[in-house]
Protein backbone atom coordinates (compact mmCIF):
# COMPACT_ATOMS: atom_id res chain seq x y z
CA UNK A 1 0.00 0.00 0.00
CA UNK A 2 0.53 3.58 -0.75
CA UNK A 3 2.07 4.71 2.95
CA UNK A 4 1.32 8.89 2.15
CA UNK A 5 -2.60 7.35 1.57
CA UNK A 6 -2.58 5.87 4.29
CA UNK A 7 -0.91 8.34 6.71
CA UNK A 8 -3.11 10.57 9.48
CA UNK A 9 -2.38 14.11 9.62
CA UNK A 10 -3.81 17.24 11.49
CA UNK A 11 -4.13 19.83 8.66
CA UNK A 12 -3.95 23.92 10.38
CA UNK A 13 -5.73 26.52 8.07
CA UNK A 14 -4.81 30.27 9.60
CA UNK A 15 -4.69 33.31 8.14
CA UNK A 16 -1.18 34.76 7.49
CA UNK A 17 -0.30 38.15 6.41
CA UNK A 18 0.90 38.32 2.31
CA UNK A 19 4.16 37.50 1.49
CA UNK A 20 6.04 40.20 -0.32
CA UNK A 21 5.20 38.14 -3.56
CA UNK A 22 2.02 38.10 -2.62
CA UNK A 23 2.02 41.43 -1.77
CA UNK A 24 3.55 42.59 -4.94
CA UNK A 25 0.81 40.76 -7.58
CA UNK A 26 -1.69 42.85 -6.07
CA UNK A 27 0.10 46.20 -6.28
CA UNK A 28 1.24 45.27 -9.65
CA UNK A 29 -2.55 44.38 -10.23
CA UNK A 30 -3.53 48.12 -9.12
CA UNK A 31 -1.16 49.46 -11.22
CA UNK A 32 -2.67 48.15 -14.25
CA UNK A 33 -5.82 49.06 -12.83
CA UNK A 34 -4.87 52.67 -12.46
CA UNK A 35 -3.26 52.70 -16.05
CA UNK A 36 -6.71 51.70 -17.33
CA UNK A 37 -7.91 54.81 -16.28
CA UNK A 38 -10.09 53.18 -13.07
CA UNK A 39 -10.19 56.41 -10.55
CA UNK A 40 -7.49 55.11 -7.87
CA UNK A 41 -6.54 57.73 -5.09
CA UNK A 42 -2.95 58.12 -4.82
CA UNK A 43 -2.68 57.89 -1.58
CA UNK A 44 -4.23 54.00 -1.53
CA UNK A 45 -1.70 53.19 -4.19
CA UNK A 46 1.39 54.59 -2.40
CA UNK A 47 -0.48 52.64 0.68
CA UNK A 48 -0.47 49.42 -1.20
CA UNK A 49 3.40 50.00 -2.54
CA UNK A 50 6.39 48.03 -0.49
CA UNK A 51 8.22 51.79 -0.34
CA UNK A 52 9.95 52.36 3.06
CA UNK A 53 9.06 55.70 3.11
CA UNK A 54 5.81 56.03 2.09
CA UNK A 55 4.76 57.75 4.73
CA UNK A 56 6.79 60.89 4.26
CA UNK A 57 5.68 60.68 0.34
CA UNK A 58 2.03 60.80 1.62
CA UNK A 59 2.81 63.80 4.09
CA UNK A 60 4.11 65.71 1.19
CA UNK A 61 1.54 64.55 -1.42
CA UNK A 62 -0.83 66.03 1.27
CA UNK A 63 0.91 69.29 1.97
CA UNK A 64 1.42 70.77 -1.44
CA UNK A 65 -0.36 73.58 -1.72
CA UNK A 66 -3.04 74.12 -4.34
CA UNK A 67 -3.02 76.63 -7.27
CA UNK A 68 -4.45 79.47 -7.96
CA UNK A 69 -8.39 79.16 -8.99
CA UNK A 70 -8.77 76.14 -6.39
CA UNK A 71 -6.80 73.71 -8.53
CA UNK A 72 -4.65 71.13 -6.37
CA UNK A 73 -0.86 70.89 -7.76
CA UNK A 74 0.04 68.27 -9.46
CA UNK A 75 0.13 64.78 -7.57
CA UNK A 76 -1.51 66.28 -5.04
CA UNK A 77 -4.34 64.54 -2.95
CA UNK A 78 -7.93 65.65 -3.55
CA UNK A 79 -9.00 67.89 -0.26
CA UNK A 80 -11.53 65.24 0.94
CA UNK A 81 -8.77 62.55 0.48
CA UNK A 82 -6.50 64.86 2.80
CA UNK A 83 -8.96 65.19 4.90
CA UNK A 84 -9.11 61.29 5.12
CA UNK A 85 -5.29 60.83 5.80
CA UNK A 86 -5.55 63.03 8.58
CA UNK A 87 -8.24 60.56 10.73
Amino acid sequence: MDGVADAIVDVVVDEMPLDSSAQHEEFVALMEAVKSGLPIPPDMVIEASSLKNKDKILAKLNQQPALPGGQAAPGALPAPMAAEGEM
